[in-house]
């Protein structure tokens, strides 16, 4: 079966060149339905060969490509919260993943994930925190991105900025959209962990996640704790 899989994403490959790349990619998110904004909107991030084949119809290309010989479905899906509004998507089965996956080995399957980061980041919703009508996108994009950065040990290296972007706002939806408050905890406080280590400690990003932190801490009843957060804040240049 995996060679069957393998020969049928080569042919796939034969008819558009950012086939095999798109599907590999693809291979390496979590099992959920993937939003093709992700490869559109974000193009630039995924470098050559993949960027360049996916320009202008390129992606639309690549995905008949692939589907073709039936490695990935694609079907728009539904917003749980407003069925109204859908998202163009693409899926893989689970046999096929994995061997879409094991076609990138070591520092090459490495430098996919961090392309991935850089992508998450690019396309992930600036406001969430006060924004509504951010949420059905974050809402499309949080199994994704949890599954990519919300494991500090699993979390691509050399992308931790970037990273530190995506869990500020995972942990933002958490805390206004879902008032999840106990699991937006420990992805604050690791954003403000990675933004003081990277970006150091008067970085405006680094004042701004003190204050997130602040401000769900106060939401939890824990002013003591939240108090010289905001003072910190207050303190930034």
């Amino acid at each position: 079966m995996a060679k069957t899989f393998a020969l049928a994403i080569d042919e796939a490959a034969r008819l558009h060149p950012g086939a095999e790349p798109l599907i590999v990619h693809a291979a390496l998110l979590a099992p959920e339905p993937l939003p093709l904004f992700l490869f559109a909107e974000a193009r630039g991030k995924f470098g050559l060969p993949l960027a360049s084949a996916l320009e202008g119809d390129g992606l639309d290309e690549a995905v008949a490509a692939l589907r073709a010989f039936a490695m990935v479905d694609r079907e728009p899906i539904a917003d749980e919260r407003d069925p109204t509004l859908t998202t163009d998507c693409i899926g893989l089965h689970r046999l096929v993943r994995q061997v879409a996956q094991g076609r990138r080995e070591g520092e090459a399957r490495e430098a996919a994930r961090r392309a991935l980061v850089e992508a998450l980041a690019a396309v992930y919703p600036g406001g969430v925190f006060n924004d509504p009508t951010d949420w059905p996108r974050a809402r499309r994009l949080d199994a994704i991105a949890l599954a990519l950065v919300g494991d500090a040990g699993a979390s691509p290296q050399g992308v931790d900025e970037r990273a530190s972007d995506i869990l500020g706002g995972l942990a933002s939806y958490r805390h206004v959209a879902l008032a999840a408050y106990q699991a937006a905890r420990p992805l604050f406080e690791r954003t403000l962990a990675i933004r003081e280590k990277v970006l150091g400690p008067e970085h405006p990003d680094t004042a701004a996640s003190l204050n997130n932190l602040a401000a769900l801490l106060k939401d939890q009843g824990g002013l003591a704790g939240a108090r010289p957060l905001f003072e910190r804040t207050l303190a930034s240049p």
